[in-house]
């Protein structure tokens, strides 16, 4: 008898803490209980999806009884067994967390209404969980439900909202930072679409509708000319030149034939004949011969950068453009990229303003961080595009203004491509332009032509640009200038000082000058 007084006692103030009545009728009876000596205890469960709490009155072997917080209405379970009461126990979750608990208390008698954002309030709630997924932090249970509450009513209109659609949906689901759907998420946080590497375009195509992506593939960015034709058959005869009786390429025969051509170009001062063969000079330098030659494993890449960089610089110079080889962060860009990749160089084009950013690193990156590296130049062209794309307010031609885009490049090694950066409506397409590839050995000559031509391409792409985009850039700093100076835009006061009437006494020499004289007389 003490032994169930001292059980009354525990389980009352346990009743009342917890605010759930106990009935003896609704147990076993008191005999029973008296005989076996079973030991009750109360187990509060909390069920995983309803967030709702169960009492579960639980003996040395069976489950006794369960109340259900909502109604107050025990649920009797027979069975006697460990094995049967715990099926019966998992029953017995899904019936009080069912239909059986009308009048329970963590049950809203109204419907919880849609949550339904605006296009803007939607984008900054997915770059909020997107940037904490980029960032490799895993996103509570809580921020999950959030996020897929307000994925389920939006209904994206633009390609722009179809991509933060889709960031939202990534965020919400288990992926690596580092796989292709990881990268995609990275570049659609900035409305970017990724077309240059076909895994991670691929991604894009499965969450674009039909109609937008017809309207992405079609972005095709055309560059300018390259070499001209003329110096494609210098080219092609300096080759001819240094082939031997063997049909196959001697350095020291090529060589001499360059250095005869350039002697005959600084004679006839043809600037352009001499830029072309320093170019093949320079890759020439140092290509081997042996085709079977294998450089070292612990060999640099350095030299290659090397080469790479002075046939930019032959190819820009007495130009109005630089190439500045740097690992310190763009003006423009404004991004501190960590330099995880190992050897890793950014080469920014312009002098007086930044037209592209291009990249060079070490030869054999892994997969990932190849994707990696690429992401990021994407979303600092991205970045330069829309501080370029301001200068379309100003008064400039349509046929201009379809030319001003970034051309970039990516190199590891001495292998590498080019892209380019364009708008589409809200959002922004990278397209892969062309493959390119530093010359290795000498059998590799006859294929650095077309290489040459994009590089050369490239070039004339960045002095367009720099035609472009400098005079506007002089008449922005004009009108910021005189607005500072007399308060209104330097277009305003030009065109409001011209009179609306031609014939307007004040402003028309002639008949001031006649009124003046009738005035004398």
């Amino acid at each position: 008898m003490a032994m169930e007084s001292t059980m009354n006692e525990q389980w009352a103030s346990r009743h009342r803490r917890h605010r759930f009545r106990y009935r003896r009728r609704h147990c076993r009876s008191r005999s029973e209980v008296e005989n076996k000596k079973l030991v009750m205890f109360a187990i509060v469960f909390l069920h995983s999806h309803s967030k709702r709490a169960c009492l579960f009155l639980v003996s040395d072997s069976a489950i006794i009884g369960v109340v259900n917080p909502g109604n107050h209405r025990p649920i009797k379970i027979e069975e006697d067994t460990y094995s049967s009461s715990m099926e019966s126990l998992k029953r017995t979750i899904d019936e009080v967390d069912g239909s059986n608990a009308p009048n329970n208390i963590h049950e809203d008698p109204v419907p919880t209404p849609r949550r339904v954002i605006s296009p803007d309030e939607f984008r900054r709630a997915v770059r909020t969980y997107g940037k904490k997924v980029v960032s490799k932090q895993r996103l509570s249970e809580d921020e999950v439900i959030d996020l897929n509450s307000i994925i389920k009513y939006f209904k994206p209109k633009t390609i722009g909202q179809q991509l933060d659609l889709m960031a939202g949906k990534l965020s919400s689901s288990t992926i690596s930072v580092s796989s292709a759907e990881g990268q995609a998420l990275y570049i659609s946080l900035h409305h970017t679409i990724n077309l240059v590497n076909p895994e991670v375009a691929a991604v894009f195509k499965r969450y674009l509708d039909k109609r937008s992506w017809e309207k992405v593939v079609a972005v095709d960015p055309t560059l300018g000319t390259g070499m001209s034709a003329s110096s494609k058959k210098l080219y092609d005869d300096m080759l001819a030149e240094g082939t031997n009786e063997d049909n196959k390429l001697d350095k020291k025969q090529l060589r001499i034939a360059i250095t005869k051509a350039k002697l005959s170009a600084l004679e006839s001062e043809d600037t352009d004949n001499i830029q072309h063969l320093d170019i093949m000079e320079t890759v020439l330098a140092n290509c081997h011969s042996d085709a079977t030659f294998l450089p070292s494993a612990y060999a640099t890449d350095l030299p290659t950068f090397r080469k790479f960089m002075n046939v930019l610089d032959d190819m820009v110079d007495d130009t109005m453009l630089d190439i500045v080889d740097t690992e310190e962060t763009p003006w423009i860009t404004n991004l501190t990229i960590p330099l995880n990749f190992g050897l890793r160089r950014r080469i920014i084009a312009g002098k007086t303003m930044e037209y592209s950013s291009s990249f060079w690193t070490i030869s054999e990156p892994s997969k990932s961080s190849g994707r990696k590296e690429q992401s990021y130049a994407i979303r600092m062209n991205k970045k330069i595009l829309s501080h370029l794309s301001h200068f379309k307010e100003l008064p400039i031609r349509p046929e201009e203004a379809d030319h001003v885009f970034p051309v970039a490049m990516g190199w590891s090694g001495h292998l590498g491509y080019m892209f380019a950066v364009k708008s589409l409506d809200d959002v922004y397409v990278a397209r892969h332009l062309s493959t390119l590839i530093l010359p290795t050995y000498l059998d590799d000559l006859p294929s650095f032509v077309n290489t040459l031509d994009y590089l050369y391409a490239w070039r004339n792409h960045h002095l367009q640009l720099n035609d472009i985009l400098i005079p506007l850039k002089r008449k922005q700093l004009n009108n910021i200038r005189y607005e500072e100076l007399c308060g209104t835009p330097l277009a305003a006061t030009t065109t409001g000082a011209q009179p609306d009437n031609p014939n307007h006494p004040e402003h028309h020499p002639r008949q001031r000058r006649h009124r003046h004289c009738r005035h004398r007389q």
